[in-house]
Protein backbone atom coordinates (compact mmCIF):
# COMPACT_ATOMS: atom_id res chain seq x y z
CA UNK A 1 0.00 0.00 0.00
CA UNK A 2 1.16 3.02 -1.03
CA UNK A 3 1.31 6.34 1.62
CA UNK A 4 -0.14 9.01 0.45
CA UNK A 5 2.07 12.26 1.65
CA UNK A 6 0.56 15.68 2.10
CA UNK A 7 1.16 19.15 0.54
CA UNK A 8 2.08 22.37 1.95
CA UNK A 9 -0.96 24.38 2.51
CA UNK A 10 -1.13 28.07 2.81
CA UNK A 11 -4.35 30.11 3.41
CA UNK A 12 -5.09 33.56 3.18
CA UNK A 13 -7.60 35.72 4.40
CA UNK A 14 -8.17 39.11 3.35
CA UNK A 15 -10.04 42.15 3.69
CA UNK A 16 -12.41 42.17 0.71
CA UNK A 17 -13.13 40.08 -2.27
CA UNK A 18 -12.61 42.79 -4.40
CA UNK A 19 -9.19 44.04 -6.35
CA UNK A 20 -8.56 46.58 -3.69
CA UNK A 21 -8.17 43.91 -0.84
CA UNK A 22 -5.31 43.07 0.88
CA UNK A 23 -4.03 39.96 2.99
CA UNK A 24 -4.64 40.42 6.69
CA UNK A 25 -4.09 36.74 7.72
CA UNK A 26 -1.82 33.85 6.43
CA UNK A 27 -1.32 30.27 7.43
CA UNK A 28 0.96 27.41 6.80
CA UNK A 29 1.41 23.73 6.89
CA UNK A 30 4.10 22.48 5.99
CA UNK A 31 4.52 18.59 4.99
CA UNK A 32 6.11 17.96 7.66
CA UNK A 33 3.84 19.51 10.28
CA UNK A 34 5.35 22.79 10.98
CA UNK A 35 2.87 25.45 11.20
CA UNK A 36 3.10 29.14 10.68
CA UNK A 37 0.18 32.06 11.23
CA UNK A 38 0.44 35.70 11.64
CA UNK A 39 -2.06 38.30 11.38
CA UNK A 40 -0.81 40.92 9.16
CA UNK A 41 -0.57 45.02 10.51
CA UNK A 42 -1.82 46.37 7.05
CA UNK A 43 0.41 48.67 5.31
CA UNK A 44 -0.13 52.78 4.86
CA UNK A 45 -1.85 52.58 1.06
CA UNK A 46 -3.68 49.59 2.27
CA UNK A 47 -7.00 51.27 3.18
CA UNK A 48 -10.07 49.20 1.98
CA UNK A 49 -12.13 47.20 4.46
CA UNK A 50 -15.12 44.85 3.49
CA UNK A 51 -17.70 44.99 6.25
CA UNK A 52 -19.04 41.37 4.53
CA UNK A 53 -15.51 40.20 4.41
CA UNK A 54 -15.51 40.54 8.19
CA UNK A 55 -18.10 38.54 9.38
CA UNK A 56 -16.73 35.91 7.04
CA UNK A 57 -13.16 35.37 8.81
CA UNK A 58 -14.03 37.29 11.99
CA UNK A 59 -10.86 39.71 11.83
CA UNK A 60 -11.66 43.03 13.09
CA UNK A 61 -8.99 46.25 11.87
CA UNK A 62 -8.17 46.93 15.70
CA UNK A 63 -6.93 43.46 16.35
CA UNK A 64 -4.47 43.66 13.19
CA UNK A 65 -3.46 46.72 14.37
CA UNK A 66 -2.65 45.91 18.23
CA UNK A 67 -1.72 41.79 16.78
CA UNK A 68 -0.37 42.02 13.55
CA UNK A 69 3.50 41.82 12.49
CA UNK A 70 4.70 44.18 9.79
CA UNK A 71 3.99 43.10 5.72
CA UNK A 72 8.18 42.75 5.82
CA UNK A 73 8.59 40.20 8.84
CA UNK A 74 5.53 38.20 7.40
CA UNK A 75 7.34 38.13 4.05
CA UNK A 76 10.69 37.33 4.87
CA UNK A 77 9.06 34.26 7.45
CA UNK A 78 7.13 32.78 4.71
CA UNK A 79 10.64 32.79 2.22
CA UNK A 80 12.24 31.34 5.31
CA UNK A 81 9.84 28.33 5.47
CA UNK A 82 9.01 27.88 2.14
CA UNK A 83 12.13 28.83 -0.28
CA UNK A 84 12.47 26.82 -3.44
CA UNK A 85 9.47 24.80 -2.35
CA UNK A 86 5.79 24.61 -3.86
CA UNK A 87 2.97 25.17 -1.29
CA UNK A 88 -0.56 24.55 -2.51
CA UNK A 89 -4.08 26.89 -2.12
CA UNK A 90 -7.87 25.65 -2.29
CA UNK A 91 -8.24 28.99 -3.28
CA UNK A 92 -5.21 29.76 -5.85
CA UNK A 93 -7.00 33.07 -7.31
CA UNK A 94 -7.54 34.88 -4.60
CA UNK A 95 -4.64 33.77 -2.04
CA UNK A 96 -1.82 33.80 -5.25
CA UNK A 97 -2.80 37.62 -5.80
CA UNK A 98 -3.28 38.02 -1.59
CA UNK A 99 0.38 36.72 -1.47
CA UNK A 100 2.13 38.47 -4.72
CA UNK A 101 0.43 41.93 -2.60
CA UNK A 102 2.25 40.84 0.07
CA UNK A 103 5.31 40.61 -1.24
CA UNK A 104 5.40 43.18 -3.48
CA UNK A 105 4.55 45.89 -0.60
CA UNK A 106 7.47 44.62 1.19
CA UNK A 107 9.84 44.69 -1.82
CA UNK A 108 10.60 41.19 -1.22
CA UNK A 109 11.10 38.82 -4.24
CA UNK A 110 8.99 35.82 -3.17
CA UNK A 111 11.06 32.90 -3.41
CA UNK A 112 8.25 29.71 -3.47
CA UNK A 113 5.69 29.02 -5.82
CA UNK A 114 2.08 28.98 -4.96
CA UNK A 115 -0.10 26.59 -6.89
CA UNK A 116 -4.18 24.86 -6.68
CA UNK A 117 -4.75 22.06 -4.39
CA UNK A 118 -6.03 19.99 -7.13
CA UNK A 119 -3.15 20.00 -9.07
CA UNK A 120 -1.12 18.28 -6.02
CA UNK A 121 -3.82 15.52 -6.36
CA UNK A 122 -3.73 15.21 -10.35
CA UNK A 123 -0.28 14.58 -10.22
CA UNK A 124 -0.39 12.28 -7.26
CA UNK A 125 -2.56 9.79 -8.81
Amino acid sequence: MSRILRPSIIDVEASGFGPDSYPIEVGVILTSGERYCSLIFPASEWTHWDAEAATVHGITREALKENGRPVTEVAQALNGLLSNQTVYTDAWAVDLRWITRLFYTAGINQLFRVSALETYYRKSR
